[in-house]
């Protein structure tokens, strides 16, 4: 790989790695907030920091920097229940 490439694959992959902590953030503090208007905003900077994240993830992949796996039916079908276990356990 070119070391332009190199570059321009390690930038993508720290904006997608910063958009990731910002969504944990934004969550967490979300549900510590009472303020209608402030939770707000805070879902706002959630969704935009989630569809950057995303687009930034797309064109990792699209540039053949990110392989992405699809998962078989049987595979989305166990990660459903496991999910539904935990939501049912709660």
């Amino acid at each position: 790989m070119q070391k332009t490439q190199e570059k321009e694959k390690q930038l993508l992959e720290e904006s997608l790695l910063l958009e990731k902590h910002l969504c944990s953030a934004y969550g967490e503090i979300m549900t510590e907030v009472t303020c209608p208007l402030l939770r707000e905003t805070l879902k706002q900077c959630l969704t935009d920091a989630e569809n950057n994240g995303y687009s930034i993830l797309n064109f990792l992949k699209s540039k053949g920097y990110y392989e992405v796996k699809n998962a078989s039916g049987e595979e989305l079908s166990r990660v459903k229940e496991r999910f539904r276990a935990i939501q049912n356990s709660l």
